[in-house]
């Protein structure tokens, strides 16, 4: 059995009753700050289009420096062996992970942040959602 420490079984008691998309308490303006993934903010636009929010690093302890990361991700891959269909699969990965188009669709259909900096997802699919940099 976990032991719990400080106020955490209080933090877990309250996280217990959050709900997804539309009944996230960030979107319902029940919290003030949540740490999330950037592609969020799709939900945000779509929930709660005249919640103003902003978007900045994660808080980390006092004298911590460097700050504070998130890693997470996805693969894209293509399995090892000869199946006939290798230059097809690096290409649909390529169009994906660096077309313009490829970047744009895999954001919207399957809620993955491109890791294309020049993708237009950030410029139009985000656009108009204010998010400020902090």
């Amino acid at each position: 059995m976990q032991t719990l420490c400080g106020g955490q079984e209080r933090v877990l008691n309250f996280e217990s009753g959050f709900g997804f998309s539309a009944q996230e308490p960030f979107v319902q303006r029940d919290l003030a700050m949540s740490i999330a993934y950037l592609p969020y903010a799709q939900d945000i636009l779509r929930f709660a289009p005249d919640l103003d929010f902003g978007i900045g690093p994660m808080p980390v302890k006092e004298g911590v420096e460097g700050g504070c990361e998130w890693i997470g991700g996805w693969t894209m891959g293509i399995p090892y062996g000869d199946r006939g269909h290798e230059k097809e699969a690096f290409e649909l990965i390529r169009w994906m992970c660096s077309d313009d188009n490829g970047t744009r669709y895999m954001a919207r259909t399957m809620k993955l942040l491109p890791a294309c900096r020049k993708s237009p997802f950030f410029t139009k699919d985000l656009q108009g959602a204010s998010p400020r940099s902090a």
